[in-house]
């Protein structure tokens, strides 16, 4: 049985702060693998994580939704631009038990000041719903 993968992943990155911010906020990043989800809009997929939209309602075939089918690792690097304090990461993504759509097992977050060295934070997905 050929098993079928399939993720949907908005990044917020917030510093610390009650008045927390979305630092992620129209910037910019890079996939290591292209979505390949048959309704991504492939023009927009250098912008759709971090534009600010939230897609709702019946996102299955909205052009604002990002997904991957059948891949193992997406490594998403979002630029910030700027040194931040990073109080959490969040990300939204769904989930259909009957359809073997799953929530990521694992969302690795690292930091990096240059783009080259990277220290591992923790995992985003590290909750008891997964």
């Amino acid at each position: 049985m050929k098993k079928s993968y399939f993720l949907i992943l908005f990044f917020f990155a917030s510093c610390q702060s009650p008045d927390a911010q979305n630092l992620a906020l129209h910037k910019s990043y890079v996939f290591s693998t292209l979505p390949n989800y048959q309704y991504s809009d492939r023009a927009r997929d250098n912008s759709s994580l971090t534009d600010g939209i939230y897609t709702s309602g019946n996102f299955w075939r909205s052009s604002t939704t990002v997904g991957w089918q059948s891949e193992k690792e997406v490594t998403i690097t979002i630029d910030l631009q700027r040194k931040e304090n990073i109080g959490k990461v969040t990300f939204n993504t769904v989930r259909n038990i009957a359809l073997k759509i799953n929530f990521p097992q694992n969302i690795f977050v690292f930091t990096s000041n240059d783009n080259s060295s990277f220290e591992y934070v923790g995992d985003a997905a590290d909750s008891a719903d997964n």
